[in-house]
């Protein structure tokens, strides 16, 4: 794959974690991640065709280097693969995500990105509904479409103004905690 098609970024949170995926590079897609996720584990065919009672030849159909030569995969199939490596589903559809924006995909600063986000999407739906369960009146058919975006930039802004106020604090108390600093 070309360089400009890979990318830094944990394939699970255990790999991000213990930091096994730092200064590697991803292909970009699912294939990309289930692959590099073979690389890491050090897993051949062989072993995911126990782990998974996926046909071997089925995997390297579906897995195959060469796009051109590879065969869809349903979605049961990547459910599987993605259980038997050990990588979540919504960071695995995050990251895929991630790495279609080549800056993005390439800046370190961002690689823990998608366990992050991975995070903060888990349970949301239903903490939602928990939410909105407890507006009086409300009977779900008010919810419109386009609330999405709005609610987006809204998560965004408070998202920013929340980092700020986190490296704020940081900030504030290295200084504090600097004997040599005497203009408090």
């Amino acid at each position: 794959m070309a360089s400009a098609e890979r990318m830094r970024e944990p394939v699970c949170a255990a790999e991000a974690d213990e930091g096994s995926c730092v200064g590697q590079k991803i292909g970009t897609g699912y294939i990309g991640l289930i692959q590099h996720a073979l690389e890491v584990k050090q897993m051949r065919l062989r072993q995911l065709e126990l782990r998974t009672r996926i046909n071997r030849a089925r995997l390297g159909r579906i897995l195959h280097r060469d796009a051109a030569k590879r065969h869809a995969m349903t979605l049961v199939e990547f459910r599987t693969l993605l259980h038997a490596l050990d990588i979540d589903p919504v960071q695995a559809i995050i990251a895929a995500e991630l790495i279609q924006d080549p800056v993005i995909a390439n800046d370190e600063r961002f690689a823990n990105l998608a366990v992050m986000l991975s995070t903060l999407l888990k349970g949301l739906p239903q903490r939602l509904v928990g939410a909105l369960c407890e507006v009086d009146g409300m009977d779900g058919s008010e919810i419109r479409q386009e609330w999405g975006i709005y609610f987006q930039s809204a998560v965004v802004n408070r998202m920013v103004q929340e980092i700020g106020d986190i490296l704020e604090r940081r900030s504030r108390m290295s200084k504090d905690a600097d004997p040599f600093v005497f203009d408090r």
